[in-house]
């Protein structure tokens, strides 16, 4: 197997379990916009971030180092 260096970036939502929560909306309203924002954060992800996989609340985007981070300017 190759060895790659990669960059990982973890898209987390805080206080994801308390939203759902929330007494003021229902779970299928609260659910609805955290799947908004989580795929306004993957659509706004930009050459070379690509996305690995979505986990509950995250999104997990990885991009290959093909560089030095010194050259990434």
């Amino acid at each position: 197997m190759e060895t790659k260096k990669v960059a990982l970036v973890i898209a987390d939502i805080s206080g994801y379990t308390q939203f759902i929560r929330s007494e003021k909306m229902s779970a299928v309203h609260a659910e609805e916009i955290i799947f908004e924002l989580l795929e306004a954060v993957i659509d706004h992800a930009a050459y070379p971030l690509t996305l690995n996989k979505l986990e509950g609340d995250a999104a997990l985007l990885y991009a290959e180092l093909k560089y030095h981070l010194n050259n990434l300017g």
